[in-house]
């Protein structure tokens, strides 16, 4: 099974593949805010519509930044539902 990584950059998140250096995913001139691994679990609303959670944790070695969990997590689920 293979884990997924973020970063969050100027408030948008850039999620990719765990065989790419998370510093390598950050711009010259540009600071991650929030870094690590994120999942996603599908789920059905109180609507039934089926939406995607993402739950983030961890932390990025190359940019020695931490997940900050639950505003990370926040970030990447209203980018990916659109919220």
């Amino acid at each position: 099974m293979t884990k997924t990584k973020y970063v969050i950059v100027k408030g948008e998140a850039i999620v990719f593949s765990e065989l790419i250096i998370h510093s390598d995913m950050v711009g010259y001139n540009e600071k991650a805010e929030g870094a690590g691994f994120v999942q996603f679990t599908p789920y059905v609303n109180k609507w039934g519509e089926e939406r995607v959670k993402a739950t983030c944790y961890g932390e990025s070695v190359s940019l020695n930044v931490k997940s900050r969990e639950e505003e990370d997590s926040l970030i990447i689920t209203r980018q990916i539902c659109g919220l």
